[in-house]
C-alpha cells in the first residue's frame, strides 16, 4: 500500500482537522499542526509529540473548548490558559492539575455557578463563604464538604430537612434526635444512615416502617416482630 505523502497529510488536515490522528509523528510538523488546529481545535487532542504542545496551541484550544484544558499538561496550565477556560466554563476548575492554581477567586467562581464543583474545591479552600454558597443552591453540596469541621449543627440540620439521606454524611456526634427525626421525616430511608443503634428506637422504626414496607429490613432484630405485629393490629 502507498504510504501517503506530506503534501497529502498537510490537504487532509486543512479539510479535516481530526484527521491528524491519521498522520505519523514524525511529519507532525508546526505546519500541519497548525493547519489542524486551524480547521480544529480539538486537533490537540491528537498532537503524537507533548512538546509540540506549544502554550499558544492550548490556549487557543481551551478557548475554543473550556474541557481540553484536561488535555492540556500541567506545566501548560498557564494562568492565561487556566483563566480562558473557566470562562468558557466554571466547570474547567475539575481539570486544574496543579492544586495551588485553585486559588480563591477561582474556587468561588466555580461555586457561585455549580454547587457541585465544591467538590473539586480544595480542603483549606472551603471556607464557610464558599460552603454557604454551594448550600444554598443544594443541599446535596454538604456531601462535598471535605473538613468535618465545617459539617457544623446548623449545617447538618440544614442537609437532612432538604435531602433525608444526607444523613449518611452527618458525623455520628451530630445525629442529635433533632436532627435524626427531621432526616426521616423528609425521607424514611434515612434511617439506615442512624449510626447509633441505640436511637433506632421503637416510635422511629415504627414511623419508618408505615411509611415504607421495604423499611423492615433495616429494623434491628429485637424491634422488628413488635413492629409487624404494632402495624398489623393498627
Amino acid at each position: 500500500m502507498r504510504k501517503k505523502t506530506y503534501e497529502e497529510y498537510l490537504e487532509k488536515v486543512k479539510d479535516n482537522g481530526f484527521s491528524i490522528g491519521s498522520v505519523p509523528k514524525e511529519m507532525q510538523t508546526d505546519e500541519i499542526i497548525d493547519a489542524a488546529m486551524d480547521e480544529d481545535p480539538w486537533a490537540i487532542l491528537l498532537i503524537k509529540d507533548k512538546k509540540m504542545k506549544t502554550v499558544e496551541r492550548c490556549s487557543k484550544a481551551v478557548r475554543d473548548y473550556w474541557g481540553l484544558l484536561e488535555d492540556v499538561p500541567k506545566k501548560m496550565q498557564t494562568d492565561e490558559i487556566i483563566d480562558a477556560a473557566m470562562d468558557g466554563s466554571p466547570c474547567a476548575i475539575s481539570f486544574i492539575k496543579d492544586k495551588k492554581k485553585k486559588t480563591y477567586d477561582r474556587c468561588l467562581m466555580a461555586v457561585r455557578d455549580y454547587w457541585g464543583l465544591l467538590k473539586y474545591v480544595p480542603k483549606k479552600m472551603q471556607t464557610d463563604e464558599l460552603i454557604d454558597i454551594a448550600m444554598m443552591e443544594s443541599a446535596w453540596a454538604f456531601w462535598n464538604i471535605k473538613d468535618k469541621k465545617m459539617k457544623t449543627y446548623d449545617r447538618c440540620l440544614k442537609a437532612v430537612m432538604c435531602r433525608g439521606k444526607l444523613l449518611e454524611y452527618v458525623p455520628k456526634e451530630m445525629q442529635t434526635d433533632e436532627i435524626i427525626d427531621a432526616a426521616i421525616e423528609n425521607d424514611p430511608w434515612a434511617f439506615e444512615w442512624i449510626e447509633d443503634e441505640s436511637k433506632k428506637t421503637f416510635e422511629r422504626c415504627l414511623k419508618v416502617v408505615r411509611r415504607s414496607d421495604f423499611m423492615l429490613e433495616y429494623i434491628p432484630d429485637d424491634l422488628k416482630e413488635r413492629v409487624k405485629e404494632e402495624i398489623q393490629n393498627g
